[in-house]
């Protein structure tokens, strides 16, 4: 089952694009038409002068009216799973049987009493998608992928793959000379999934964690396992093995060469903020971080131009990996 992306989805028609000046335009043709059908046709040049009580008025109801039109676009972002938070999204993911994990759980004892830090809305938002792929036991991708998720709200991505093997043909000389029997099946490993020692049935699943570094702990490790292996997750033929995600370490280090200003420092603290941001984003489990995405990050408004120290190439983390930024320097020359 396909994963939709979201965020690529048009805005729906029913989120009304708000335009004070179209609401006040038609309070004002409404107000004209209730003057003259009333026999007032003398208070209707009133409304283009703004320090009349009529224009006044008019400017009120129209701000009025785009508070109520912004409140009903919320009210229906609220029930969509795209743009819902909080604990809207919460009751979406209600719907599908879903609950928001929790990363520490409230210490009441505390003092001052410690609150529970819950899954971010993204992460979540994400498990809901998944949700409907977790109702099978065939071993689908997306069923592992949202198994393993829900198992510990420390897993921030996950990948999965299987190793691939192609039957050897024998003659039954050969199968002689090896001691085998005359209906074995030898099988040659074409593709190992990153696995040492892969089988017919191995699952290769690969675990990125939120905590720093990104390289998951065994205890996540084997909570994930456990989650994975129960009796009515597991296909019956399926070996799951869990692993860590390899990470591909690096840092940003770049010289930018500025417009004349009176003060380099906001446009170098915003490219530090974009670097990180930019970062974050291509720190998933087999993501490219192309070179050319880095220089954008940089190139903030008064950047004439960019010198990167580091990386000097695509950061390709491969299968199982991920690359994670461990620093952002950045000076003005």
């Amino acid at each position: 089952m396909k994963v939709i992306d979201l965020s690529s989805l048009a805005p729906p028609d029913v989120i009304e694009p708000l335009s004070f000046d179209d609401v006040l335009t038609q309070i004002r043709s409404n107000y004209i038409t209730a003057c003259t059908n009333a026999g007032r046709g003398d208070l209707v040049a009133a409304i283009d002068y703004p320090a009349e009580p009529a224009a006044i008025l008019c400017e009120v109801a129209a701000y009025r009216e785009m508070v109520l039109r912004a409140r009903i676009n919320d009210a229906a972002r609220a029930r969509m799973l795209a743009y819902a938070t909080g604990a809207d999204l919460d009751h979406i993911g209600a719907g599908e049987g879903v609950e928001r994990l929790t990363l520490s759980p409230a210490d009441e004892t505390a003092i001052p009493p410690v609150p529970a830090v819950m899954e971010q809305d993204d992460p979540y938002r994400y498990r809901i998608q998944l949700a409907r792929q977790a109702i099978t036991t065939a071993g689908p991708t997306g069923s592992y992928v949202y198994h393993a998720r829900s198992a510990d709200a420390r897993v921030r991505d996950v990948s999965v793959d299987a190793p691939a093997f192609a039957r050897r043909e024998l003659t039954p000389e050969q199968r002689t000379a090896a001691g085998l029997p005359a209906d074995s099946i030898v099988l040659d490993v074409v593709r190992d999934a990153g696995l040492s020692n892969p089988m017919p049935g191995d699952v290769a699943v690969t675990v990125l964690s939120i905590e720093e570094g990104g390289v998951a702990s065994q205890d996540l490790i084997d909570h994930v396992s456990d989650a994975l292996s129960a009796d009515d997750i597991r296909p019956l033929t399926d070996r799951p093995r869990v692993r860590a995600a390899s990470i591909l370490h690096y840092t940003i280090e770049a010289t930018l060469t500025l417009k004349p200003g009176p003060d380099p420092e906001p446009v170098r603290q915003a490219a530090i903020a974009a670097a990180w941001a930019m970062a974050e984003q291509y720190s998933e489990l087999e993501e490219v971080l192309p070179l050319s995405a880095v220089y954008a990050a940089l190139h903030q408004p008064g950047v004439i131009a960019v010198t990167l120290t580091s990386p000097t190439q695509d950061l390709a983390p491969g299968v199982g990996g991920a690359a994670w930024c461990d620093g952002v320097e950045v000076s003005c020359g």
